[in-house]
């Protein structure tokens, strides 16, 4: 399935390295201020709007693919 939502990611020299999908802002800025909070910032963690393939595993969402728009 196609979705526009937020996305973390965990940016490590310039390039996006881990990311995880959210459906609302709120829970993005959310997890991402608890890991600065516990990890600290020595790691680029962003919330982007992107348009995405999921794949569906459980009550876990997976990110495939990112769509061109």
């Amino acid at each position: 399935m196609v979705e526009t939502l937020f996305v973390l990611f965990l940016t490590l020299g310039g390039e996006p390295k881990e990311w995880t999908p959210h459906f609302k802002l709120r829970e993005c800025l959310s997890v991402k201020r608890k890991i600065n909070r516990n990890v600290g910032t020595g790691h680029l963690y962003s919330c982007k709007k992107e348009k995405v393939t999921l794949k569906q595993e459980g009550d876990k969402y997976i990110i495939i693919d990112f769509v061109e728009e």
